[in-house]
């Protein structure tokens, strides 16, 4: 199904996992910095690459499982990085 621009909420992003539009405040920003590598974004103002990630345990699995964080920014993606996403979202859930 696709949604007509007039019908979609009006700061929609799809999570990069199972591609579902959601609000922005729902989603966790990842962004690619040259710096630092891949990072999270807790502000949703960096300006560099950026993708976003439903906050759900399953979608980060999912991610985890496609390999699309290494597709989408041309990475090797470790696996602390996926722990530590998680991590990130229990200290979230817990608050």
């Amino acid at each position: 199904m696709i949604l007509l621009k007039k019908d979609r909420p009006k700061f929609a992003r799809m999570c990069v996992s199972c591609r579902k539009l959601k609000q922005k405040q729902d989603l966790i920003r990842l962004v690619k910095s040259d710096e630092l590598g891949l990072i999270i974004d807790e502000t949703y103002k960096m300006q560099k690459r950026g993708v976003y990630v439903c906050r759900d345990v399953k979608c980060i699995e999912l991610l985890k499982k496609s390999n699309r964080l290494a597709k989408q920014f041309g990475l090797n993606i470790s696996q602390d990085f996926y722990e530590k996403l998680k991590d990130f979202l229990e200290k979230e859930n817990a608050e």
